[in-house]
């Protein structure tokens, strides 16, 4: 039996050559892995904070820059200002009508919304106690007239005597003295039915002037009473209507400008007729200091749309002697320091001012005090604007511009 014969040494050293050659291309591949993944690990790593890198160098360029801003200008308000205020409407004249005397109604002669003439019957009251007081003055009258005509009789009588020596002079003047005072208590009799006289007549009531009843407050066996503080009974009240009154308050900032003959709209707010056409017939010449408001009498023909107490308004065109200037609404800038607005000197530093705002017109304000005219002023200004912030005004495209 023939054994196998072991390798030589030379034969071993060629295999471990020809082993290695064949592990040396797949260690140079795991190699190259091994670099490939860790160059993406830094390209992923490294690709956010060069991007921060970037947007900060960019941020840091645009901080250096003046910060665009939107810019308007402080322009002149109109001269002329229409003002509409509410008001209210009431009668040319009007009158309520209590009772004078104490009675019942016995009857009345018109009611609401007749028109009368001045003296015309409205009403009639019986009054049973005041026509026996008339009966019992008269008697009192009557008395005092015999008791003159006996008195003055006596007197001549004794200053016949007198001169016969037959009476004395003392008794001649005690007679002429109550001659004289006959003559006051018949006077004073006289006034008294002269008083319950004119009570009489006013158990009949009549129209202070022409007009219509606007109001009847009593029937038919209704019981009046005089008028005495607020406890009289109302018995008709008459307005005349063919022109009316219509009362507005005008505030301060329009006041001056309301002069006596100034032509104003009045109209409805339910009704779409056109406005009445009204004239200022007079003003109060004072602001009433609770309200700082003018009450001012507006005088409308009567006839038409307008009723007594209604509510309307009134459109009042003025002339102010100063007016105020005109500022984009969106420049307000309203800060625990108080209501200011960003202004922009000439080579574009913010400066804010304070300022007194006048009337809100919408999109515009009105300014009174704290700007000049032609100022330019920053809109929709943010919170960190501060004074002496540079910025780039830019000037807002006009409507309908590409």
């Amino acid at each position: 039996m023939t054994m196998p014969h072991p390798p030589t040494e030379p034969k071993l050293a060629e295999d471990a050559a020809l082993a290695g050659e064949r592990r040396r291309p797949a260690l140079g591949r795991y190699v190259f892995l091994a670099f490939a993944v860790m160059a993406g690990a830094l390209a992923i790593g490294a690709l956010p904070k060069l991007r921060q890198r970037d947007a900060l160098t960019k941020a840091a360029a645009e901080s250096g820059a003046p910060k665009r801003v939107l810019v308007g200008k402080v322009t002149a308000g109109s001269k002329r200002v229409e003002t509409t205020l509410p008001g209210s409407v009431a009668p040319f004249q009007s009158a309520p009508l209590y009772a004078r005397t104490t009675g019942f109604v016995r009857s009345y002669k018109v009611d609401l919304g007749d028109r009368v003439k001045a003296g015309d019957l409205l009403a009639v009251i019986d009054a049973p106690e005041t026509k026996e007081e008339l009966q019992l003055a008269e008697a009192r009258k009557r008395e005092a007239e015999l008791n003159l005509d006996i008195s003055k009789s006596i007197a001549e009588r004794k200053d016949a005597l007198s001169k016969s020596g037959l009476v004395s002079q003392q008794d001649v003047d005690e007679q002429r003295a109550k001659a004289n005072s006959a003559a006051a208590a018949l006077g004073t009799t006289r006034a008294e039915v002269g008083r319950i006289g004119a009570l009489m007549n006013y158990q009949r009531i009549v129209a202070p002037f022409d007009g219509v009843v606007v109001r009847r407050g009593v029937e038919v066996g209704s019981l009046v009473t005089p008028n005495v503080g607020s406890a009289g009974t109302v018995l008709f009240e008459i307005g005349k209507l063919d022109t009316l009154k219509v009362f507005v308050d005008v505030p301060q900032s329009a006041a001056s400008g309301v002069r006596v003959g100034t032509k104003v709209s009045v109209s409805l707010p339910s009704s779409p007729k056109a406005p009445i056409e009204g004239v200022v017939a007079r003003t109060a010449g004072a602001l009433d200091p609770s309200t700082r408001t003018l009450r001012t009498e507006i005088h409308v023909p009567g006839g038409g749309v307008l009723l007594s107490g209604a509510f309307v308004r009134v459109r009042i065109a003025t002339e102010r002697l100063a007016p105020p200037l005109i500022v984009a609404a969106s420049a307000l800038v309203v800060r625990k320091e108080g209501t200011r607005i960003a202004t922009l000197d000439a080579s574009g530093r913010v400066l804010l001012k304070t300022v007194v705002i006048g009337r809100d017109l919408g999109k515009d304000l009105e300014i009174v005090d704290g700007l000049t005219l032609g100022d330019t002023v920053v809109l929709n200004a943010s919170d960190d604007l501060v004074d002496g912030t540079v910025v780039n005004p830019v000037e807002p495209k006009a409507h309908g511009a590409p």
